[in-house]
């Protein structure tokens, strides 16, 4: 069957082809491995959490970092099961580059990855009322760990959730780079990136 919603591609791996190896990044120097299974089980222990923490459909989640990590891909799917709009982020920009996109798009959480990410964001927190919560995708002392928001309390609601989410459903918001003015959000749909996925994929 043909995917319509994003978060379907991960359940056609699962069903025709499941893998061991199914993402990866390095951490500290080593590869580190997720399985299929592995990527399911946390996107919808994340989703749970995400309703623990009061996220409900159409909320803003803001997602950054340096470079491809599976946890990013977690994010984004347990945001999609629960019908949140992620918001990816520049890791490049300045604090208050941050600040307006975080305040433009009412963003109530952000996962961050390493380094001084969590410095920028958290100094564009200052002056954006909307954002509550700042979670880091690496352990680090005196911060949130985005493992610390898994749930397993709400899998019936995010399963019911998922039948709900609609292909035509706003799924993420991507800011233009700002070069000629302030970033510019552009509202993507699940059928919106599907269908990229699908007519360059042959």
């Amino acid at each position: 069957m043909k995917a319509t919603r994003l978060f379907e591609l991960l359940d056609y791996q699962k069903k025709n082809f499941p893998l061991e190896k199914s993402f990866g990044s390095k951490l500290s120097g080593d590869w580190v491995f997720y399985s299929t299974d592995d990527m399911l089980d946390k996107s919808m222990k994340l989703a749970s959490g995400l309703l623990d923490l009061g996220v409900k459909a159409g909320d803003k989640i803001a997602v950054v970092a340096y470079v491809n990590r599976p946890e990013w891909i977690v994010a984004e799917i347990a945001c999609q099961y629960i019908g949140a709009v992620s918001v990816p982020l520049y890791p490049t920009i300045s604090p208050k580059e941050y600040e307006y996109i975080l305040n433009e798009s009412e963003v109530s959480i952000a996962f961050v990855g390493g380094q001084d990410l969590y410095e920028k964001v958290s100094a564009a927190q200052k002056n954006t009322p909307n954002l509550k919560s700042i979670y880091t995708f690496d352990k680090t002392s005196g911060r949130d760990h985005w493992e610390t928001v898994f749930s397993e309390s709400n899998f019936d609601k995010v399963n019911e959730s998922k039948k709900n989410i609609k292909p035509d459903d706003l799924t993420t918001i991507i800011y233009t780079s700002g070069t000629t003015g302030n970033p510019k959000g552009v509202m993507l749909t699940h059928t919106n990136i599907l269908s990229v996925v699908y007519d360059t994929g042959d």
